[in-house]
């Protein structure tokens, strides 16, 4: 994800550098190739810069994208690259991390008027998977009907983002709140990716037996709390998200996407699954706070990852 909205912005006219861990420098100096599908051709993304020190951070950059798991926020991981952000005043931090806590853990680092809240609005993977004859490198899509959506306290920050993506290429677009937006989307999507994993990682197993009416019932239990959490309507959308709609939407994944959707999602969930425990944990007891029911998603959590 990180790679593709650097190669985007590059495309604006920006300067990009990648902060990194020491032993991938070298690797991303090199350059890496990233494949737009479905027909979108291949594309090398070479940074402006790449650099490991983390405090470098603190030279005052325009913008400094957040675009790793969720945990490694919760772990303490990103502290130091936190207070290397919070000590260059000009720089806003634009944060694509999904998860009820993130923004809680960023408002004691960083000032919130300097933030830029983001919804992803692609999909992204490490290429090739499984079946793929693709060169190595990241294979991404960009669905225009679905853009990257952005928010702050601050428009001109906002504004700076979305003007920068789509002058590089990259749709998106500027919402009241992009947090309540993802919170929402989350709640909807997270329950059934951890029905499939439950299931295999197929579909067809996904669609046998109560995984679908287990995912449906905790993603309405999830959007009731959300919405209580978050202070704001619960989406109207509610109460379609029943068996037959998420039957609908498992073929409808197998059908349209231009990859093996089992493959990836299993590739991609694997690889951030800890991220995807951290958010069920977080539904169960903000569920517990709140007195607020939460029988789907403990018994989804029972069944998938042990309680």
């Amino acid at each position: 994800m990180g790679q593709v909205y650097g190669l985007h912005l590059l495309a604006g006219g920006a300067e990009v550098t990648y902060f990194v861990r020491e032993r991938y420098v070298d690797e991303l100096r090199a350059g890496t190739t990233l494949h737009a599908l479905p027909r979108g051709g291949s594309r090398k993304l070479v940074p402006t810069h790449v650099r490991a020190d983390m405090t470098g951070l603190a030279e005052g950059f325009d913008q400094v994208w957040l675009c790793v798991p969720t945990n490694a926020l919760t772990s303490g991981a990103l502290d130091t690259v936190l207070a290397a952000v919070a000590r260059a005043e000009r720089s806003s931090l634009v944060c694509m991390l999904p998860g009820m806590q993130v923004r809680a853990l960023l408002d004691e680092h960083v000032p919130r008027a300097r933030v830029v809240d983001g919804m992803i609005g692609m999909i992204a993977y490490e290429a090739p998977l499984p079946g793929e004859q693709l060169a190595p490198g990241t294979a991404y899509v960009l669905p225009r009907l679905s853009p990257s959506k952005f928010s702050g306290n601050e428009p001109a920050r906002v504004r700076a983002v979305t003007q920068l993506l789509r002058a590089g290429g990259c749709p998106a677009g500027e919402v009241k709140d992009a947090r309540v937006s993802l919170a929402f989307s989350s709640c909807a999507m997270m329950p059934m990716v951890v029905a499939l994993e439950g299931a295999g990682w197929r579909f067809g197993s996904l669609r046998q037996g109560d995984w679908l009416t287990l995912a449906a019932g905790a993603a309405r239990e999830a959007l009731t709390l959300t919405g209580a959490e978050l202070g704001v309507p619960v989406p109207w959308f509610r109460p379609l998200l029943r068996r037959p709609l998420f039957s609908l939407i498992s073929y409808g994944a197998g059908w349209l996407a231009p990859f093996d959707a089992e493959v990836y999602l299993e590739h991609h969930f694997t690889k951030v699954g800890e991220q995807t425990r951290l958010m069920i944990r977080g539904y169960l007891d903000g569920a517990a706070q709140r007195g607020l029911p939460s029988t789907h998603i403990a018994e989804l959590n029972q069944r998938v990852f042990g309680g």
